[in-house]
């Protein structure tokens, strides 16, 4: 494992003021590693599945475009080449997806989430499925609002960019219907930016040496600044997030049902049970993570 990963402090996590269900800053010391130069990423994006790479023009991508075929329907003429070697000038977006299947960047990826799991693993146990991705994007781009399957430590490496993050059990922004569909369905179809939510956002913005750790499956849209941005982003679950996907897809099969059940957080008692049968019946059909 090479040095900059080993060192302990390659990741700076307050674990006394960290809290699993809540936006945090933190600082990191990965903006001068070398697999995260224009070059070496360019090289990555080459050898990876093309499944694994997603590239696009940005300029008309906003905010409140839908982030599911957004590759498909704005990739134009753009080649791979000219997304990443001329990202400045070209105005695109590229997007490097399951890096842990690369064993040069899964060596990374394991690194800095085997420094945060001993600061965190009081308070949020049992991390699984670790996952590594790289976002580089042109001056002014931005991301459109999505919410993700994992818990999230972006690591920003080159540029600056400004998040806005919601509370994924905020009613007035996360429908009881969308969050049954998006941890059953596993889709973005109900996840849509509603200006009117931006006041209930925390912005963060971050800087080469500075992340941001997003909690499960919070909404968010991100604003890069005026110059070429590179994100390195390791993502992963822990037994709260299972708990949270598996009582939303409880109520999803409950509400087919003719039912009407209370939302997730209402009664601890009775998401336990909700999660416990869920857990059960992926367990039967194979598809649980213990």
């Amino acid at each position: 494992m090479s040095d900059v990963v080993r060192a302990n402090n390659i990741v700076q996590l307050d674990a006394a003021q960290f809290r699993y269900d809540q936006p945090s800053l933190l600082s990191h010391q990965l903006a001068g590693h070398p697999l995260f130069t224009l070059e070496k990423l360019l090289v990555l994006a080459k050898r990876l599945p093309k499944n694994q790479v997603r590239f696009y023009y940005a300029t008309d991508v906003k905010a409140y475009s839908a982030l599911e075929g957004v590759a498909e329907r704005h990739k134009g003429d753009l080649s791979l080449d000219e997304a990443i070697s001329r990202i400045a000038e070209k105005k695109s977006y590229v997007f490097l997806q399951n890096l842990e299947t690369d064993p040069e960047y899964n060596e990374v990826i394991q690194g800095v989430l085997g420094v945060i799991e001993p600061q965190t693993n009081k308070q949020d146990p049992g991390m699984y499925g670790r996952c590594g991705w790289v976002f580089l994007s042109s001056p002014g781009a931005e991301t459109p609002y999505h919410r993700d399957h994992e818990k999230t430590f972006l690591f920003q490496i080159r540029g600056a960019k400004s998040l806005s993050v919601f509370d994924p059990e905020d009613p007035s922004v996360v429908s009881a219907s969308e969050n049954e569909t998006f941890h059953s369905a596993y889709t973005l179809r109900e996840t849509v930016y509603r200006p009117e939510i931006e006041p209930k956002a925390k912005v963060f913005t971050i800087s080469p040496g500075m992340g941001l750790y997003m909690p499960f499956s919070a909404p968010h849209w991100v604003k890069n600044h005026d110059e070429v941005s590179i994100s390195f982003s390791v993502t992963c679950n822990t037994r709260s997030s299972q708990r949270i996907e598996y009582v939303h897809r409880t109520n999803k099969v409950l509400r087919r049902a003719g039912l009407n059940p209370n939302g997730a957080g209402l009664s601890p008692a009775v998401d336990r049970l909700k999660y416990l049968a869920m857990r059960s019946w992926l367990n039967l059909r194979g598809k649980s993570v213990s």
